[in-house]
């Protein structure tokens, strides 16, 4: 695998993801150094966990999606089956709604589909750091 991102190799250095240091035109600082490299065209692909790409301390907003499997229908006019799953669409919007109530988010935007949904979702850490042990426990 091509090594573009780096400014000379050196074997200590790459595992913790960043040049060696003499090779840097700036003065790395701790957050400098805890950065991961951008991907490559190799890697652009690949999928990375949520915690090396989320931070929990920092308000984001999401585009989520959920897919149905196996030919199912989540809502609407199922051809296959012949049969109306409309009723599902208004589940659908209630449970997010509860949801949204019980985590700190605020659904922004959603959209139901036949056979998949789309959240918007804005994270409000904020609200869930002001959540005292019982609130926590509760939810």
């Amino acid at each position: 695998m091509r090594r573009s991102w780096l400014c000379g190799f050196d074997e200590r250095n790459f595992e913790l993801g960043h040049p060696p240091l003499s090779d840097l035109p700036y003065k790395p600082t701790p957050q400098t150094l805890a950065a991961k490299p951008r991907p490559t065209d190799e890697t652009a692909g690949m999928t990375q966990a949520r915690k090396h790409i989320l931070s929990i301390d920092h308000a984001g907003t999401y585009h989520c999606v959920s897919r149905c499997v196996r030919r199912s229908w989540l809502c609407g006019w199922d051809k296959y089956l012949q049969k109306s799953f409309e009723h599902r669409k208004p589940w659908v919007e209630r449970r997010v709604a509860e949801l949204a109530e019980v985590f700190a988010c605020s659904i922004l935007s959603y959209a139901v589909m036949s056979n998949h949904f789309h959240l918007v979702v804005s994270m409000l850490p904020a609200e869930a750091n002001a959540w005292g042990d019982y609130q926590v426990a509760e939810r």
